[in-house]
């Protein structure tokens, strides 16, 4: 089932994407700063 993820804006032409990977499990820890998915401009 998809979800949104709100993400900041990196640019102001970019207002969607797709997430392309998961680079955490769900059971990891995230630290600051520390990249968490892969995203696609759409």
């Amino acid at each position: 089932m998809p979800i949104q993820i709100f993400i900041p804006a990196l640019a102001p032409i970019i207002t969607e994407g797709k997430l392309v990977k998961w680079l955490k499990k769900q059971e990891d820890v995230a630290k600051a700063h520390q990249v968490l998915k892969r995203l696609k401009n759409a």
